[in-house]
């Protein structure tokens, strides 16, 4: 396959349709009325913001050379996609939704403030790792002294922390943020003495997006909180949906598979719990919905071994962040009025008639790229793309999660 980096049509297609956008009035209009109005309408909004097919296609395609062109970079730069990567990268999705919702919360004035709406966050926040995990990799080849370095990027981080605050709003600046500085140059002189983290690419990365991180939420630790009980909420559906998953995996791996005729009769009392009246009855079917799926695990069928690959810490992770960001949206539809602005999402919700649909949705679409990568013969040959193919997966749920619990938590 030939590298996306190398490929000699992609920046004449791309010249051509600018030049399109700018000569051809039709193609003019198309580009403002799909992409460019929404975007506008979603800096003011305005029930307008939302996502189209026209949008949505050409987003997932941009995703797409995205993910190529960072594999590629992770490969020349050799840098091991593993476990540790993907958990240094956990604070760069969080930091994805948590920005978002800057702009949501009017921390910022056009034209900066059309940065930090999606998709175009999510590509500064891609420019913002590659540029990072560059920077990482320069370090630990350079021969400057460690002490040099650790000035160096000390100073950056001053200047950085100050051009944030030169762009956000005089009203939501506050003297303590400043202590953030203080904290960040001591930690940072630390550990940048040692030498540790300029000699280790992947450390080098976490520290400095978890710091961005921080500052991030403190920038919106400053606005009133309205619905605090919406983070606790998510993060309890979410987990214990991810530890019941992996509970069965490891129950059906070891022990069998719960018997389906006590499940089948759970289903049913539960349902029956549903429609009873009195409260006698709603405690008789509850004591046997419990003892049905007591049933179901003390006699269970036989084992299947392949369940415990649904352990990998990975999918774990992915089931988590995908639950997430289920949850958060079923919450924000059902509980606090919000709308989901997505074209599938929508329609599976318009058709079902309840965000709760998300939430089996989320475990199907997780399940299914699991069976999908764990059944690829040549996963030994390409597990740098399989285990950065589930970076982006766990984006595409933390990120959005982060950004809706948080604009549910701040009302905005």
């Amino acid at each position: 396959m030939e590298k996306i980096s190398e490929n000699k049509y992609i920046p004449w297609v791309a010249l051509a349709l600018v030049i399109a956008i700018m000569v051809v009035p039709a193609v003019n209009d198309f580009w403002n009325t799909y992409f460019v109005d929404p975007i506008m309408a979603d800096s003011k909004g305005e029930a307008g913001a939302k996502y189209n097919i026209y949008n949505t296609v050409i987003y997932g395609l941009i995703f797409f050379l995205l993910f190529l062109l960072v594999h590629e970079l992770l490969e020349n730069w050799k840098i091991e996609l593993d476990e540790k990567f993907v958990l240094a990268s956990v604070p760069l999705l969080i930091l994805g939704g948590a920005s978002r919702v800057l702009e949501d919360a009017d921390a910022f004035e056009p034209p900066i403030q059309y940065l930090f709406i999606s998709p175009l966050i999510y590509g500064i926040i891609t420019l913002y790792a590659i540029l990072t995990i560059g920077l990482a990799v320069w370090l630990s080849k350079s021969d400057l002294p460690s002490l040099t370095k650790g000035q160096g990027l000390v100073a950056f981080a001053i200047g950085g922390y100050g051009l944030w605050w030169y762009f956000v709003p005089g009203e939501w600046l506050h003297p303590s943020s400043w202590s953030l500085i203080v904290l960040a140059v001591s930690a940072l002189t630390a550990e940048f003495y040692r030498g540790q983290p300029l000699r280790d690419p992947k450390m080098f990365f976490g520290i400095a997006t978890a710091l961005l991180v921080v500052l991030t939420l403190l920038t919106l630790a400053q606005a009133p909180i309205k619905n605090p009980e919406i983070l606790w909420n998510t993060l309890l559906i979410s987990g214990f949906l991810t530890f019941t998953i992996g509970y069965l995996a490891w129950f059906i791996a070891n022990r069998g598979i719960p018997n389906p005729l006590f499940l089948l009769l759970a289903i049913l009392m539960g349902y029956n719990s549903h429609l009873a009246l009195s409260g006698a009855v709603v405690l008789m079917t509850y004591f046997g919905l419990g003892l049905s799926l007591g049933c179901s695990l003390a006699f269970p069928l036989r084992t299947w071994a392949p369940a415990a690959l649904i352990l990998n810490p990975l999918y774990l992770m992915l089931y988590f962040g995908h639950f997430f960001d289920g949850s958060a949206t079923f919450l924000g539809v059902e509980e606090y009025g919000y709308v989901e602005k997505h074209v599938l999402p929508t329609g599976f919700i318009n058709y079902f008639g309840t965000a709760a649909i998300m939430l089996p949705l989320k475990f199907l679409v997780v399940t299914g790229v699991i069976a999908a990568l764990e059944s690829e013969e040549s996963k030994e040959q390409q597990q740098q793309m399989v285990n950065l193919l589930l970076l982006f997966l766990l984006t595409l749920g933390l990120a959005p999660g982060t950004r809706d619990v948080l604009r549910i938590m701040f009302g905005t």
